[in-house]
């Protein structure tokens, strides 16, 4: 009976024209696509000859890497299924046969070389949730998109397909666009990139002027989807005259079907021909024998890192060992949680200062209402807490912004924040000129963007830059001052001149290096949502919880202390020790706590710091003192945010929005005000009272933190009197003061970070530092973060 087994998968074609109707639907999650919808998904089908055979080429790959293992491990040793994520047979199916072949561990590979969380992630969930409860361990191989054969044959493939077109050609690396809502912090963008420098510099391609990387095939739904789309591009190219022919190389797919056949060699080919430019597009992998051979390869990788080969059976849960997680924020109950899921035989222990856990996250009675003390929301386009909420049971108290208007205070008064901007940089430049906003001299400098030359990004040798540096050359002072800077500031509290372009605006980063051009780059994001026709797919931008934020956080230490994990918080972590014993290939780690008894000492296999930086900083700082000094280097913003309950009819302006900003210029302490009974409905009561949420504090303002309590609200109401008209005396108020809390990503914060991590894990396997002070603001990026110890851990603990 094998050990084993790998599971190949892949997204599944109908099997016959008339399959496609249940086919969309079960794309559509149960949604049938309307008769107009279904009309051109046939066409499209017809116009390739019939139903695409990806269903067959997933079949003749798995076929491949099967006898690629049956050659290395013997026939049979390592049994191979096939898994589909939208037809049968199903990923769950694939599951249930290699139950049935009796293995105990499988190691899924899904077809896709990048990884996206929204993509890849979802099928390695559904494969993990099926094994799991049939009791079998599940390890997937998160993304191959460097793997050596790959490159070859992508860089063979291109050799070919440029022969076939004039010497003055561009290359267009293509992938399936995904939502922006899902690419925040996602690593899919990065990888397609990475893969497509590998290629080009494997055929000696430069940059910009050679090929840039572009995105197809975007879903018809309203809500923005990464581009530009390659179709787009092929237009500027023609418009451009720098070009008489065009290569596009779909590196994000391995198999020929309608996304390749269709979109590319029908209607990119069709554009093409249209504005005058040769074309040619690069063969697909399909099953390509030295890929599928290496695909192989990395199956038997991932068993012997997990020490899982042939001979390995066991009936005992996956075990990380002993796990001590410093900090009960967010990042730390999120990685506990991924830890004990994926390795139920762990032992974890979660150590918390404070006497409750959540960190930031807190919510409490106000005005007979679960008004947030922090953060109210997370964002919808990163599905991380959105997951998390549904897989802990809290899905019902999901809820969106009743509204999603918003002002800006700019020149003395309250002005609506436009429409059609990203991140506060505009792409309807009509738009912006009707608020008022920018004087006309700002205005005819945004407008002047169009007429710059497009820039190589990012600037030679930097590798970032800072989000001020970038929009002031592009658009000018005014953008940044009175769009971007108080939009951004207002996630952060800092000042978009020292703001990392890659860690906090990375929309920015693509629009450069895809078209050189601001404007034109988020323009092509937000022009693919224009496109879309079925607005009832649109999701949120935002989701909160009607109960407050902490319900999340809460609820994750009930399922953590549910799963045998030990939360105790009051437990203040205050020096980790590193022991290195004869024979083991990993350090054993001793925590140092003050528990408010006396010291103790916790043990450990692994460690994950998940709190400031300045305190994992100081609690690494014996052993590994450069890394403690890198992380020191993070400097932190801290804030206040008084809440306000007053009656309404105290106040002059009608709160038709969620809130507005305030620009960093305008001489006020107040920096926003959350009209959070008109954000949220649940928040929206009976008895005449609107809740109002003031924000103050700022990198380059610290006199709200010099203020007590009492002098902070004064000097709040009054802006509050001049900005809204605020008549009333409050009824009730609460002061909150956050600390040192928000992380400044300075430029090429992302770098420092990664080249930290790296090091850490190379001298010392088992620690690991996480946190919004690492990976990014916002609750998804913690639990994104979370998430990813578990696999971390795993191939270090096996």
């Amino acid at each position: 009976m094998p050990a084993a087994g790998a599971l190949v998968m892949a997204y599944g074609s109908p099997a016959t024209l008339d399959d496609v109707e249940a086919y969309y639907t079960h794309i559509r999650r149960g949604r049938p696509p309307t008769e107009a919808q279904l009309a051109d998904l046939r066409e499209r089908y017809e116009a390739i000859g019939g139903v695409t055979t990806l269903t067959e080429r997933t079949a003749a790959q798995r076929r491949a890497i099967a006898a690629a293992l049956d050659e290395r491990r013997g026939p049979g040793a390592i049994p191979v299924a096939a898994g589909n994520k939208h037809a049968a047979p199903f990923i769950e199916d694939g599951v249930a046969e290699l139950v049935e072949a009796g293995v105990r561990t499988i190691v899924g590979l899904v077809l896709a070389p990048h990884y996206a969380a929204g993509s890849v992630g979802e099928y390695h969930r559904r494969a993990r949730d099926a094994a799991e409860a049939a009791g079998v361990a599940y390890h997937g191989i998160d993304s191959w998109h460097l793997d050596d054969a790959l490159v070859t044959f992508h860089a063979d493939a291109l050799e070919r397909a440029r022969a076939q077109v004039p010497a003055a050609h561009k290359v267009l690396f293509t992938a399936h666009s995904l939502p922006e809502r899902v690419l925040v912090d996602d690593p899919y963008p990065d990888q397609l990139r990475a893969s497509a420098e590998a290629i080009a510099a494997r055929v000696g391609l430069g940059p910009w002027g050679d090929w840039s990387v572009c995105w197809q095939s975007a879903g018809r739904t309203p809500e923005p989807w990464r581009g530009p789309d390659v179709l787009d591009v092929i237009r500027e190219l023609a418009a451009t005259g720098r070009a008489d022919g065009v290569v596009v190389a779909p590196i994000g797919f391995t198999s020929d079907h309608l996304e390749l056949r269709y979109d590319l060699d029908i209607d990119a080919a069709r554009v093409a021909d249209e504005v005058g430019l040769a074309f040619a597009r690069t063969d697909a992998v399909n099953d390509d024998a030295a890929v599928m051979t290496s695909l192989a390869e990395r199956i038997l990788a991932e068993l012997d890192a997990a020490s899982l080969d042939d001979g390995a059976t066991s009936s005992t849960p996956p075990s990380c060992g002993r796990v001590v997680i410093v900090g009960g924020g967010i990042s730390g109950l999120a990685a506990a949680r991924a830890v004990l899921v994926a390795a139920p035989g762990s032992d974890v222990v979660v150590l918390e200062a404070a006497g409750r856990v959540g960190g930031k996250i807190a919510t409490t009675p106000f005005a007979d209402r679960p008004v947030d003390c922090g953060a109210d929301a997370f964002l919808a386009r990163v599905p991380a807490a959105v997951e998390l909420c549904r897989d802990l049971g809290l899905e019902a108290a999901l809820t969106s912004p009743a509204t999603s208007t918003a002002y800006l205070w700019v020149d003395g008064a309250l002005r609506p924040f436009p429409t059609g901007t990203v991140l506060g940089v505009p792409t309807d430049l009509d738009a912006l000129a009707e608020t008022g906003i920018l004087s006309d001299e700002g205005l005819a400098r945004a407008r002047a963007e169009a007429d710059l030359e497009p820039e190589t990004w990012p600037p030679d040798g930097t590798g970032d830059e800072s989000v001020g540096a970038l929009v002031r050359r592009r658009l000018g002072d005014e953008v940044l001052d009175r769009l971007v800077g108080p939009l951004l500031g207002g996630v952060n509290c800092g000042s978009a001149d020292e703001l990392s372009v890659l860690a906090g605006a990375p929309q920015f980063a693509e629009a450069m290096r895809t078209s050189g051009s601001l404007i034109t780059g988020l323009r092509a994001q937000r022009e693919a949502a224009a496109r879309a026709s079925d607005a009832t797919d649109q999701p949120p931008v935002f989701y909160g919880l009607r109960t407050g934020t902490q319900t999340l956080t809460d609820a994750l230490a009930a399922d953590i202390a549910g799963r045998g994990g030990d939360v105790r918080t009051g437990h203040a972590a205050t020096g980790v020790d590193v022991t290195w014993t004869p024979g083991r290939q990993t350090p054993l780690f001793r925590v140092r706590v003050d528990d408010g008894a006396g010291g103790t000492t916790v043990h450990a296999d692994s460690v994950v710091l998940a709190t400031p930086d300045a305190i994992s900083a100081r609690l690494i700082s014996a052993f590994a003192p450069d890394e403690a000094a890198q992380l020191a280097t993070v400097d932190y913003a801290s804030a206040v945010l008084v809440t306000l309950a007053v009656p309404r009819t105290g106040i002059d302006h009608p709160l038709d929005g969620s809130g507005f900003l305030v620009a960093p210029d305008a001489g006020l302490l107040l920096t926003a005000c959350s009209w959070a009974s008109s954000k949220w409905a649940h928040l929206d009561g009976d008895d005449d009272l609107v809740i109002l949420r003031a924000s103050a504090g700022r990198t380059t303002d610290g006199r709200a933190l010099e203020l007590d309590d009492d002098d902070l609200v004064d000097a709040l109401l009054a802006d509050l009197a001049t900005t809204m008209g605020l008549r009333a005396a409050p009824v009730e108020v609460r002061v909150s003061r956050w600390h040192e809390a928000l992380p400044q990503f300075r430029p090429g914060h992302q770098a420092r970070m990664a080249a930290l991590q790296e090091r850490l894990a190379t001298a010392y396997p088992g620690l690991y530092v996480i946190g919004a002070g690492i990976g990014g603001l916002g609750i998804p990026a913690c639990i994104t973060q979370g998430n990813t110890i578990a696999t971390q851990l795993r191939r270090v603990t096996g």
